[in-house]
């Protein structure tokens, strides 16, 4: 039986669920914008269309995020390893890359819908 109160079990459910989620996401993330640069780019049909420019830069961005902010929260909230604690340059630049990797990828599929018309 164990022994752990209320409290502690609800914060060791809360660090798994964290850990294999992000994990999770993570994978299927960068699966997912790994092929759909692999076909944006290999396909004759997408490779002169402005659209699929958009696309894959867009696929790009998602990846940079899920790299640099997914495994950093991960670390943070599954593991308890802190990296702005740290590290000085990450404690600067990590609310920066937030709100970059998360208005880019928006801002792209806005000019490529501008683009369209």
């Amino acid at each position: 039986m164990s022994s752990l109160s209320p409290a502690q079990l609800i914060v060791n459910i809360a660090e798994y669920y964290t850990i294999y989620t992000g994990f999770i996401t993570f994978f299927f993330g960068i699966f997912g914008n790994i092929s759909l640069i692999f076909v944006l780019t290999r396909l004759r049909i997408f490779r002169g269309n402005p659209s699929a420019f958009y696309l894959i830069v867009e696929s790009i961005t998602n990846s940079l995020q899920m790299a640099l902010l997914l495994t950093s929260r991960i670390a943070m909230n599954g593991f308890a390893i802190d990296l702005t604690q740290t590290i000085l340059f990450w404690c600067k630049l990590r609310g920066s890359f937030r709100a970059y990797f998360t208005l880019k990828p928006l801002s792209i599929i806005c000019f490529s819908a501008i683009d369209q018309y």
